[in-house]
């Protein structure tokens, strides 16, 4: 039960962080930074920090809901679903986020008007994008298992 409870509350952790980051503080700090190059390096040592953090998360968590896997029902619908998010911060650490920054560092390097200046842009935009789309999966992934644990933890207590 203890470990139920804690990966419940680590869930919604992860949940309010990344609800946190997305619709709170990186909004903030592109509307109030009035640098875009100050506003994009806080970005990216931001999520470099917090793409860290996730991947602790989504570690504890996956090794929580194995501590619990009798009590579960469908245990390859949960563990592929957990494994699923591992593999996605694991991806945010070692390719979206050095692409970015790569793209992003490669975009000051050249003339707004240069061939590799938009070439850099239309990379930096496309794992901007994916990230965005990737990261509204995460927050609704994440919603249904804390709705599902909290479900699964009602009927156990019944």
């Amino acid at each position: 039960m203890r470990a139920r409870n804690l990966y419940l509350s680590i869930l919604s952790m992860w949940f309010a962080l990344t609800c946190f980051i997305d619709f709170v503080a990186t909004p903030t700090v592109f509307r109030n930074v009035s640098s875009r190059i100050e506003a994009g390096d806080i970005g990216m040592i931001l999520f470099t920090f917090i793409n860290r953090v996730e991947l602790v998360l989504a570690v504890v968590v996956l090794v929580l809901a194995y501590l619990f896997k009798e009590t579960v029902k469908k245990k390859a619908v949960l563990f592929t679903t957990l494994f699923s998010l591992l593999i996605l911060t694991v991806i945010y650490n070692v390719h979206m986020t050095p692409q970015v920054r790569h793209y992003t560092l490669e975009m000051r390097e050249h003339d707004e008007d240069s061939v590799e200046y938009v070439r850099a842009q239309e990379n930096h935009e496309f794992y901007h994008s994916l990230y965005k789309k990737t990261d509204s999966a995460k927050i609704i992934t994440l919603l249904v298992l804390i709705v599902a644990g909290i479900r699964r933890k009602t009927e156990v207590v019944k």
